[in-house]
């Protein structure tokens, strides 16, 4: 007999060498285990945010970050990235470069009237932040000393203010509280008026 022909006689016996095999997985599917059966009740995980990334302190870095914020308009501000403090970490790591110290020639406007705005708006921290980058840009800065006044001034009339205002409601509450008084006063002799007026029964 052949090989081929063994191997025709063996093809029937396959289907039932395979059928204990298949009978077992069919057992152990049908048996239903409390984990199993129970549906999925795990609880979605918080999604942590990303941790904000380093500022760059290399001068690769502080470029790239500089260029970034210029093109996006961040002159001033946020915080810590802006390209005004990235060019003062520029300067303060590669002394000398003109090309850092004409950049910030061209943002100590913007930083000028940001802080105008600020004191306008009576947002003092952020004026005294943007005061402080351009007294670090260029100390020497002739409108320098007028925007510190301004600023004092500003804060000053800000505090007369607020002087006056608390003042006003402290005068206010205590001519309520009078009123209150004489009118219970008068409530109170009305009601004897009314009990005198009143024949005894």
């Amino acid at each position: 007999m052949s090989l081929f022909a063994k191997e025709n006689d063996m093809r029937p016996l396959r289907p039932l060498l395979c059928l204990p095999v298949l009978l077992l997985l069919s057992a152990c599917a049908g048996e239903s285990s409390p984990d199993a059966a129970a549906p999925a009740a795990t609880a979605a995980a918080p999604v942590e945010a990303a941790p904000a990334p380093a500022a760059p302190t290399d001068e690769a870095g502080l470029r790239a970050a500089a260029a970034s914020a210029l093109s996006e308009q961040r002159l001033y501000s946020p915080v810590g990235d802006n390209a005004i403090e990235h060019y003062l970490a520029l300067r303060a790591l590669v002394p000398g470069d003109a090309n850092i110290e004409t950049a910030l020639v061209e943002l100590l406007p913007y930083a000028l009237i940001g802080s105008e705005q600020a004191i306008a708006r009576g947002d003092f921290t952020e004026a005294r932040r943007l005061v402080g980058l351009v007294e670090r840009a260029d100390a020497e800065l002739p409108a320098l000393s007028r925007l510190r006044d301004s600023l004092v001034a500003a804060e000053a009339e800000a505090e007369a203010e607020a002087e006056a205002a608390a003042l006003a409601a402290e005068q206010e509450a205590a001519r309520r509280e009078e009123a209150e008084k004489l009118a219970a006063s008068a409530e109170a002799e009305a009601r004897l008026r009314a009990a005198a007026a009143t024949p005894a029964s």
